[in-house]
């Protein structure tokens, strides 16, 4: 499976075996297979959130910091976060997205608690998280933060659960993220590059469920499919 998708350690670049001339407009010039290895010191690194490889995506910590996070500290169970940012594309702004989840359950955390593998796994959080977010995530402070774990196809919310859009690497095609044009800006800004918005308005079960809809939904009109899991990348050995 090819997919858009953050990942902050180290990867290998790999070959896409398609000259550029068959590539679409805005599709990447690279493929990239991650892995990670173990740091000598986690001071000063990024984190990888959201987090969408192994059992459940997991969001701990984007945009919760600050006083305008402070909404996405206090998601339900059943809410739905777009992660995606605005992108000129053809001279015109458009949203475009990279993951979709929905959040299944959650538990609050202190990041500077998180400082051994016994207190993460505790949280039911593997080796690879722990070595890619959950150590570097103590430099957040004092602070309470909530990690959320998303809904998958076995364990829905109300029919829904997290997706990032993907292909086959067996189709051997590059492809840029999907522009969102069904939803409108009250959720999805295409003027900001980075922003939160929606998340302070209590919407009703049905409007959520429209929405995720409408995502899926455009997610196929793009020609990809919902990817819904990724292996963990391995530790280099």
């Amino acid at each position: 499976m090819w997919t858009w998708g953050e990942w902050e350690p180290e990867s290998r670049q790999l070959d896409f075996g398609i000259t550029h001339g068959d590539s679409e407009k805005h599709a990447p010039n690279f493929l990239w297979q991650p892995y990670w290895n173990q740091p000598d010191d986690y001071a000063g690194l990024h984190n990888t959130d959201p987090y969408i490889f192994g059992d459940t995506f997991i969001y701990s910590n984007c945009r919760q910091n600050g006083s305008r996070g402070t909404p996405l500290r206090h998601l339900a169970e059943g809410s739905v976060i777009a992660f995606g940012s605005g992108k000129t594309i053809r001279g015109e702004r458009k949203w475009v997205l990279d993951t979709v989840f929905v959040v299944r359950k959650y538990v609050d955390y202190v990041p500077s608690k998180l400082k051994n593998p016994v207190e993460m796994a505790e949280l039911g959080l593997s080796e690879t998280f722990a070595a890619v977010t959950g150590k570097i995530l103590p430099d957040l402070g004092e602070d309470q933060f909530r990690l959320y774990f998303g809904a998958t196809p076995d364990t829905p919310v109300d029919g829904m659960f997290s997706f990032f859009p993907a292909l086959p690497a067996s189709n051997r095609r590059r492809f840029a993220r999907p522009d969102i044009n069904k939803i409108g800006v009250d959720f999805l800004n295409p003027r900001n590059s980075q922003g939160l918005k929606g998340a302070s308005t209590p919407r009703s079960a049905e409007e959520i469920k429209d929405l995720w809809k409408s995502l899926q939904q455009e997610v196929f009109e793009a020609g990809l499919v919902l990817g819904v899991h990724a292996e963990e990348p391995n530790r280099a050995t």
